[in-house]
């Protein structure tokens, strides 16, 4: 359960970002970099992949009917 100091604590910081006087969490160029080559990745290996994806959401050893 979060403390009643941390709770005002975010309020005050998110008024601050929002007003403008306070900068806000931003990525680095270093994870902005890393961001998009996971993101080509993925959508690489998504559009791969076969239209029917039915299975992809379950990695059990059971066989589910669609």
């Amino acid at each position: 359960m979060p403390s009643l100091v941390a709770e005002i604590g975010y309020a005050i910081e998110d008024h601050l970002q929002t007003i403008g006087l306070l900068e806000g969490d931003e990525l680095d160029e270093g994870q902005r970099q890393l961001l998009a080559a996971k993101r080509a990745e993925y959508e690489q290996r998504t559009s791969a992949s076969p239209t029917d994806n039915a299975g992809d959401f379950c990695r059990c050893t059971v066989v589910h009917q669609v």
